[in-house]
C-alpha cells in the first residue's frame, strides 16, 4: 500500500493512501512539500511516471509527461502560481504551473543523458525561478 505519510516537529499528523497507484503496482518515488496559504501541499511521483498534486489531503491534479518513472520532485512558487517539477529517469525535467485548478506545460528540457537524481527549485526575484538538477551524464 502506498501511502503518504505527513510530518510536523518529528510526530505524524496526516497519512493519505494513494490506491490508485496500489492498484496499479506503482511505487512512489519522489516528493516535494510546501506550505500554501496556511496549509500544507505536496507533489508525489511514482515508478509509471505520475505526479500527483495533493492539497488539503486531497490529488487536485495527475501530471505527467512521457510515461517514465520519476526519479526527483521539487516546488516553486512562481508569482500567482506554482510551479512543479519532475526529474524523469530518462534525464528529462518537466515542469507544469498550477494556477488555480488549472495546469499547464511550462516546459520540458533534457539536461541529462539519463535519470535526474536530485532536483531543488527556489523562487528567485523579480519573477523567476532557479532550477538545479543532478542526473547521471556518464
Amino acid at each position: 500500500v502506498d501511502v503518504v505519510a505527513t510530518w510536523r516537529a518529528g510526530r505524524r499528523v496526516a497519512s493519505l493512501r494513494l490506491a490508485d497507484a496500489d492498484a496499479l503496482n506503482q511505487r512512489l518515488t519522489a516528493a516535494a512539500a510546501w506550505d500554501a496559504d496556511g496549509g500544507l501541499s505536496y507533489v508525489v511521483g511514482d515508478s509509471a511516471g505520475a505526479l500527483r498534486v495533493v492539497k488539503s489531503d486531497r490529488v487536485v491534479a495527475t501530471l505527467a509527461w512521457d510515461g517514465a518513472p520519476v526519479c526527483a520532485a521539487a516546488h516553486a512558487p512562481l508569482g500567482d502560481a506554482d510551479l512543479v517539477i519532475a526529474g524523469l529517469s530518462t534525464g528529462t525535467i518537466a515542469m507544469w504551473e498550477l494556477r488555480g485548478t488549472g495546469t499547464s506545460l511550462a516546459l520540458a528540457v533534457a539536461p541529462h543523458a539519463a535519470g535526474v537524481g536530485a532536483l531543488a527549485a527556489r523562487r528567485v526575484d523579480p519573477d523567476g525561478v532557479l532550477i538545479v538538477s543532478g542526473g547521471d551524464d556518464a
